[in-house]
């Protein structure tokens, strides 16, 4: 008696039909779960090797811009130090121009003299003060020449580099002609 295997093949081509359904269904659901059309290199080979350099640049963009960003501020430093600098000097000059008239007393003068005093003092400790990440932005004793900001998504490129030079920036009122003791008068 011989024996006989029968196969159910209409079973076998559904089971077949299930899996590859199962798979499809998983590799829709991980696309849903992520959000990337392509998770990994069977998805798309080339679109992945695509995908992943532009995310790169992505991110490099993103500390580019925070940069910028810091760029920004550190102005914005500087320049709201520059505006209180430039207010007392224009004041400075206001009382020098006061003071030259011979109008006025000595009385009055030496008021004069205490103000532009206070103002120079005023202007070094601004001057000392003012800084930005740690960086006394006006101070002339401060060794650093320039802040380089990278902007670009590489750092090996100098191209995408801004100098912020701070040479131009570094006073106090010595340098200024504005020393201790400096008086005004007529």
């Amino acid at each position: 008696m011989g024996l006989r295997i029968r196969t159910n093949v209409s079973s076998l081509t559904a089971q077949r039909f299930l899996s590859d359904s199962n798979n499809a269904l998983q590799s829709s659901m991980e696309k849903l779960s992520s959000g990337y059309r392509i998770n990994k290199s069977a998805d798309d080979a080339a679109g992945l090797a695509i995908s992943e350099s532009l995310r790169g640049k992505i991110r490099g963009l993103n500390v580019a811009q925070r940069n910028a960003n810091d760029a920004v501020s550190l102005v914005q430093v500087a320049e709201g130090g520059m505006n209180e600098m430039t207010n007392i000097l224009v004041r400075l000059r206001e009382l020098a121009v006061q003071s030259s008239t011979d109008t006025i007393g000595d009385r009055e003068r030496g008021y004069l003299n205490r103000e532009y005093t206070q103002l120079v003092d005023e202007l070094d400790r601004i001057g000392a003060s003012t800084e930005f990440n740690g960086t006394r932005i006006f101070d002339p004793n401060n060794e650093q020449s320039q802040f380089v900001i990278q902007v670009g998504t590489n750092a090996d490129t100098t191209v995408d580099a801004i100098k912020i030079g701070l040479e131009g920036l570094k006073f106090n009122s010595e340098s200024l002609g504005l020393g201790k003791g400096a008086e005004i008068g007529p």
